[in-house]
């Protein structure tokens, strides 16, 4: 295989550890084949460190990271490199890493101008899918997948940062549906909204929008839960014959 892509992430946080089985909908354990036949592949993307390369592979098309310091984000340009390359991917479902999500020092919990390498390689990773020649086959997944990363960084993002964070992920934006086709396939309503305030409105008003996003999700993801649980209780109740 010229690609091995790890299937089960095990996110630490404190003592608890949750399996995010992101690929299970994309193949079959150990079933073989290539990225751009499934694009889901390009938004549940597998992390550098999740993955086994053939050296061949590497060698052949001459494939290398794109630096920044701490190699931050570098994994998401990589990822798009490889997967535009390979011709035959396959995936383990059994979780083979664990990795430390609470790390203070990750580049997920970045807050300073770290941040800014996100966007980067995300713009990075559509100029090397527009060279393969697959972008538009696969931009509404990836894109997504970028625009969702880059909002997590705009959420918690240092004051003093926020215009400059705002720029260059409006130029990533901008990047992703410049062709003029972009559906926004996988984008909720919310989302469709968030991004109208990126291209077409300020710093200011895109942050407002931001707080009203996270209060109006956290509403329905505690709204979410009180059903289930509601649905459990009765679903016991009958089982236990309980009026």
């Amino acid at each position: 295989m010229q690609t091995l892509s790890n299937a089960v992430f095990y996110f630490c946080e404190a003592d608890k550890k949750y399996e995010a089985k992101f690929f299970y909908q994309i193949a079959d354990d150990k079933e073989v084949f290539a990225p751009v036949e499934r694009e889901k592949i390009f938004y549940y993307h597998a992390s550098m460190w999740a993955g086994i390369y053939r050296r061949a592979f590497i060698n052949e098309y001459g494939l290398r990271c794109i630096v920044t310091p701490s190699a931050t984000y570098s994994d998401f340009s990589w990822m798009a490199m490889t997967y535009a390359y390979a011709k035959r991917v396959t995936i383990y479902h059994e979780g083979l890493y664990f990795y430390t999500y609470d790390n203070p020092n990750s580049s997920w919990n970045q807050e300073g101008r770290k941040c800014f390498y996100k966007p980067y390689h995300c713009l990075q990773a559509n100029r090397i899918l527009r060279e393969v020649g697959i972008f538009e086959q696969v931009k509404e997944e990836i894109g997504y997948s970028e625009y969702r990363t880059c909002l997590g960084h705009a959420k918690r993002i240092k004051s003093d940062l926020r215009q400059e964070y705002f720029e260059k992920f409006r130029e990533l934006i901008l990047d992703i549906i410049k062709e003029g086709n972009y559906k926004y396939k996988r984008f909720p309503v919310l989302d469709r909204k968030m991004c109208t305030y990126l291209v077409k409105s300020n710093s200011d008003r895109f942050y407002k929008w931001i707080d009203i996003y996270v209060c109006i999700k956290r509403f329905y993801y505690s709204a979410e839960k009180k059903i289930k649980l509601m649905t459990s209780l009765r679903i016991m109740r009958r089982k236990l014959k309980i009026r």
